[in-house]
């Protein structure tokens, strides 16, 4: 089966390119290096929340790409995996990113699955697997830094719409 031959190659290409994805270090589910985000977290349908309940058939993985260098020097992008093994759609609650970065959908085990990023939530399709990479968000950082200097300027002092690590409120889409 052709399809089945180019997806193992795209996730074995995908592995080999990011060693978040085969890191050598034990992951410990701790942010040790105070970058906002632990080494690996545990996710049900909502971001942050995990279900362990016996009737549940879904889960999220988000693995932190700061605990994993590329070529020594360079952080690594950050994934979420979500496993849907329901018979029917579910929708995931994904976790913010810090500062201009946004999720971009890179693989999943349904070829006919069209991805789209709304409210900070992600619908995936019954019996799937989908994986979502953190990249910089270059189209909105310009955009993004006109508006945060006009709510600091017109909000001196006060809260400016993000959380205690500095990430906007919704999780966003990479534009492509």
């Amino acid at each position: 089966n052709t399809e089945l031959t180019e997806f193992v190659k795209a996730a074995a290409a995908l592995r080999a390119a990011h060693p978040v994805l085969h890191n050598p270090l034990m992951l410990k589910g701790t942010d040790y290096l105070s970058c906002g985000c632990p080494d690996y977290s545990v996710h049900g349908k909502s971001a942050w929340r995990r279900d362990d309940s016996p009737y549940n058939r879904s889960v999220g993985i988000l693995l932190g790409g700061a605990f994993a260098l590329k070529n020594r020097t360079e952080q690594d992008a950050s994934f979420y995996l979500m496993f849907n093994m329901y018979w029917e759609e579910q929708t995931f609650e994904i976790p913010l990113l810090p500062g201009n970065q946004c999720w971009k959908p890179v693989i999943a085990t349904d070829a006919d699955w069209k991805p789209e990023i709304k409210d900070n939530r992600i619908t995936v399709p019954p019996r799937t697997i989908a994986v979502l990479q953190s990249e910089e968000n270059h189209v909105t950082v310009k955009s993004k830094r006109k508006k945060e200097k006009a709510e600091s300027v017109s909000h001196a002092g006060e809260h400016m719409g993000h959380d205690v690590l500095g990430q906007s409120p919704r999780a966003e889409a990479c534009v492509l």
